[in-house]
């Protein structure tokens, strides 16, 4: 089968590759999926350029890609809630990167039946957006209906979808963008849309309840001017903090060294009287098919930005990683499918 892999940490161009490499096979809880669609998410492109070794080094040459959506083609001894044939989507485990291929073994644990009402390229977009949004708002910052939220980078991916969803939790959206898109974003439900190249937020919302920062920096320690005492700002943008650390039951070293990494936006949080969070979505079929409710009910349209074949995956993941997305970009394994 057809596969992209990274040989090492770098340049992208100089590190990825389409290989040919055998069908994997299942071990007693996967199952085997034709991957018909894939999405790309700006993990891709951080793993190849070593932004992520702090927390997962992988056996080179690796396989890129954690979103899908595809079709059982095989099942390991164990797995009796999914048949060959059914249509599947998910986002796979964090160390076992691997859907920019024709084939993949996943275990169930990371997968869901495909929402009916979306095509393949469409249901690849969900996996890594969804549920780090869901998690991020509904588990880590407890939203509920009436709030108000700031979700920054509205047109990007992970903002399309937020903003959809906080509306669907009846929230009071803003969110920022470019010039180009705030017609766009507003039509995706944004009460308020904020044009960062002519606005300062700063000076048009105040007592917010929460932020969703999706762009790091000095975004994530300006925006917490906007919140209102007791207010939370969830950011999925590096580094780590000690809790999470905690959480991925990392070592006593690493912790001390995210702890002290994260002094400024700690004790910016602790002067706003704010409470900061940071979130790295974890993989949940269960989630994923809870979501698919909400999915087929109409809660949730998918903007795909750009379809890629498989052979020109370098190109999609530059095109990403420039930034100017306006939803997802898709790679597609198969016609016609």
């Amino acid at each position: 089968m057809k596969a992209i892999r990274f040989k090492g940490y770098g340049v992208l161009q100089e590190m990825i590759s389409l290989d040919e490499i055998p069908v994997p096979v299942p071990a007693d809880n996967d199952v085997l999926v034709r991957i018909v669609a894939a999405s790309i998410n700006p993990v891709d492109y951080k793993i190849v350029g070593g932004s992520m070794k702090l927390l997962h080094r992988f056996p080179l040459p690796q396989t890129l890609g954690f979103d899908f959506s595809g079709e059982v083609s095989g099942l390991g001894k164990a797995v009796s809630d999914y048949k060959i044939g059914d249509l599947i989507y998910g986002r796979v485990g964090d160390l076992h990167p691997g859907t920019f291929a024709e084939y993949i073994c996943t275990e169930t644990k990371y997968i869901a039946p495909k929402p009916k009402n979306l095509s393949h390229e469409e249901a690849a977009c969900i996996p890594l957006v969804g549920q780090t949004t869901v998690q991020a708002l509904s588990i880590i910052c407890e939203a509920k209906a009436g709030q108000k939220i700031l979700i920054h980078a509205g047109s990007g991916g992970i903002g399309v979808f937020a903003i959809q969803y906080a509306k669907y939790l009846k929230m009071h959206v803003a969110a920022t963008t470019s010039t180009a898109n705030v017609a766009w974003v507003k039509s995706l439900g944004a009460d308020e849309v904020i044009d960062y190249k002519t606005q300062n937020y700063l000076e048009l919302i105040k007592d917010y309840d929460l932020v969703y920062d999706t762009l790091g920096g000095k975004t994530k320690l300006v925006s917490m001017q906007v919140l209102k005492p007791g207010g939370k700002l969830v950011s999925i943008v590096g580094p780590p903090d000690k809790a999470f650390a905690i959480r991925m039951k990392l070592g006593f070293f690493l912790r001390i060294f995210l702890t002290l990494m994260n002094l400024k936006i700690n004790s910016t949080a602790k002067k706003y009287r704010i409470q900061y969070y940071y979130w790295l979505m974890q993989s949940d079929g269960k989630l994923l098919a809870e979501m698919t409710q909400f999915i087929e009910a109409g809660a949730i349209k998918v903007f795909i930005d750009k379809t890629f074949p498989l052979s020109e995956t370098l190109k999609a993941l530059e095109y990403v990683k420039a930034g100017r997305t306006k939803g997802k970009v898709v790679i597609k394994m198969v016609e016609g499918a």
